[in-house]
Order: structure tokens, then sequence, then C-alpha cells
């Protein structure tokens, strides 16, 4: 059973990232020691394995989605990133947002192989976006930002 942990959340760490403890939600500030801290509780530290974070499924990626005020579709974002960029193509994102197999990655499905190598960049967004990159949904350590 997958756990939550910090490899899994300090990529999101720099981007205000929501989690829910007993019904109640927070802003994720700081980590240590398998413990987090939020911007609403002044001295409290939560355990990493009592908390849920908020994430956007990867099936939001061609949808329109508005953070901070800002209203965009990820995929077009990408595409202009990519316009100027040198690493990564339009084709590794959707091979990444299809399958979901990692920042650099091989994997095999039916019969045919897909290569990916999604550059810094675009994961780094991905992560400020709230994506869930690493199937924390379906692994029930996290919950998808549409359901609340």
């Amino acid at each position: 059973m997958k756990k939550l942990d910090l490899s899994n959340l300090s990529p999101y760490l720099p981007h205000e990232l929501i989690f829910e403890r007993k019904g109640t939600m927070y802003t994720l500030i700081g980590l240590m020691d398998g413990y987090v801290k939020s911007m609403e509780s002044d001295f409290d530290w939560f355990r990493i394995e009592d908390i849920k974070i908020a994430l956007r499924p990867i099936s939001d990626f061609n949808k329109t989605i508005t953070i901070h005020g800002r209203t965009f579709t990820p995929i077009e974002e990408i595409k202009r990133l990519i316009s100027v960029s040198t690493h990564g193509s339009i084709e590794d994102v959707k091979i990444f947002t299809k399958y979901q197999f990692g920042m650099y990655g091989v994997t095999k499905v039916g019969e045919e192989e897909f290569h990916s190598s999604i550059s810094y960049d675009i994961m780094s967004k991905l992560f400020e976006w709230h994506f869930d990159v690493f199937r924390l949904i379906e692994a029930d350590i996290a919950f998808d930002t549409n359901s609340r």
C-alpha cells in the first residue's frame, strides 16, 4: 500500500498545497520528520499519515481550470511552454497525461511502447497546478479537488 511521504509532498510545497485533516482544510507550509505544518495553525504539526492532500486528476489537463483567479487550459499553457523550450514535445506530454508513468520513462500499453521525457519546466508546472503526478488519488492518499 502506497503511503504519503516527503517524496510525494515536497514537489508541491512551494505551491500552496491544500490538505485535509479531520474534515478541516489547511494550507501546507512546512514538512519535518513525518509531520506537516499548516499556514492556519501557529503551533500544531500534523502527522503525514493523518492528512489527505488536494490534487487535480490528470483528466483535468484538457479542461479549463482557475488558479489564483487566472483561468486557463493546462494543455494550452504547456503547448506555449514547449514552443519556447528545446526539451520535450507535446506528444511526450500527451503520453504522460494518458499513461502517467513519470518524468522519464518507458511503458508498454498493449503492443505499443511509449517513451517519454517530460522537461523539468513542464513537470514544475504540473506540480504548481497541483496535478496528481504520482497517482495519489488512486492510492487514496489524496483527494480530487473537484470532489470537495
